[in-house]
């Protein structure tokens, strides 16, 4: 339910793209409808620019939030895989090699597949974003990957040529696949098995219980990915954004 005052200004976001964000989240869609009136003015008042809003996966939520100016973009599925208890993600049918991004830079080509991973990203399917936002962005995060001392880098080929990328983000008991892209050529050869196990693994030596990633509903072929290599569905949301 809606509390005047609670929307929370993001002021990395702001920084970043060089306007006020504020971000919402609806716990619950009851009345939910009613109080949007009251966030927009909310919102003015803060002069946001760009409003987050995030509310449950619902029926009857999409059609009130698009009539009052939303964007729907985004159904983010989050899921997850315990490590404990059961075998690794993809541990059969695959047979790559997989070795840590040593550079101290991101190449053009590790670039390019950070850009890869974001294909379903709504940074990228904003038509509102008209200042290269989403290239912006992944570039800044494969680059804060390759800098956080929790952070690793593993790839598929070479440093100089990289066929596949996963970023992974150690912090017990949880590790969380922060980007992951395969070239699409390489697709369909098992590298993306490669990826999770090796992940996997590197979790356990971390001593993290659990992998987690995000991806799109719609994005139907990696949810039976994730979910055939042992990952479970933890919840579901919409985010929609609002520009003023």
């Amino acid at each position: 339910m809606y509390k005047p005052t609670s929307i929370e200004i993001l002021h990395w976001d702001s920084d970043f793209f060089g306007y006020p964000v504020g971000k919402y989240v609806f716990e619950q869609a009851d009345a939910l409808a009613s109080h949007i009136p009251a966030l927009m003015d909310e919102a003015r008042q803060k002069q946001i620019r760009l409003l987050y809003v995030y509310t449950p996966v619902q029926s009857g939520i999409i059609e009130p939030m698009q009539a009052s100016g939303g964007l729907w973009t985004d159904h983010k599925v989050h899921l997850v895989c315990p490590l404990q208890g059961q075998a690794s993600p993809a541990t059969t049918g695959a047979a790559c090699s997989i070795s840590q991004y040593t550079l101290p830079h991101a190449t053009a080509r590790l670039e390019a597949l950070a850009l890869l991973s974001g294909t379903h990203s709504r940074f990228r399917l904003d038509p509102h974003f008209r200042n290269q936002e989403f290239e912006r962005l992944y570039r800044h995060w494969i680059a804060r990957c390759l800098k956080a001392s929790d952070t690793s880098v593993w790839i598929a080929g070479t440093p100089q040529h990289p066929t596949a990328l996963l970023a992974l983000r150690s912090t017990p008991p949880t590790a969380y696949i922060e980007l992951i892209a395969v070239d699409l050529p390489e697709r369909g050869k098992g590298v993306g098995r490669c990826l999770l196990q090796h992940a996997a693994h590197r979790a356990r030596e971390a001593g993290c219980r659990f992998l987690r990633l995000n991806t799109q509903y719609h994005n139907r072929q990696a949810i039976q990915f994730y979910e055939k290599a042992g990952f479970q569905i933890e919840k579901q949301n919409y985010v929609f954004h609002f520009w003023f």
